[in-house]
């Protein structure tokens, strides 16, 4: 007799209260490698009118070469993540911290944890897939 998985599925509802945010990340030391953060809230945008998506807001942080991973504005959303109050973010590429490592733990690990849907527009990224099935 075959095994049934025991691992229960992240539901998502629509109507849930929770927010969606745009999550905007320049980059101080990569001036002419990234976009403005108008570009990066432009892009966001039309993301979400293409899905007919509703960002509540945006967070927007400037980066300088940092020691660590934690820079202002991502404290603040990882506490409104922890008490529920963002459901989705929404980037323009998978560029939300310097470091590989905590990029793919805060993606893979803690965002789906927290059952948040994590979306990279430039890279085709929605765990919106990964967390329903």
């Amino acid at each position: 007799m075959a095994r049934k998985s025991r691992k229960q599925p992240i539901k998502i509802d629509a109507d849930d209260t929770c927010s969606s945010v745009g999550y905007i990340r320049l980059s101080v030391a990569n001036k002419g490698a990234s976009c403005s953060a108008e570009d990066q809230k432009s892009i966001i945008e039309q993301w979400a009118m293409q899905h007919k998506f509703s960002i509540s807001h945006f967070i927007s942080t400037r980066i300088t070469v940092a020691p660590t991973f934690l820079h202002p504005a991502f404290k603040p959303m990882l506490a409104d993540i922890g008490a529920a109050q963002i459901d989705c973010i929404v980037v323009k590429d998978l560029c939300i911290g310097r470091e590989f490592f905590f990029t793919s733990y805060f993606i893979e690990e803690y965002f789906h944890s927290k059952k948040v849907r994590f979306v990279s527009v430039s890279d085709r990224v929605n765990t919106i897939n990964d967390i329903n099935s």
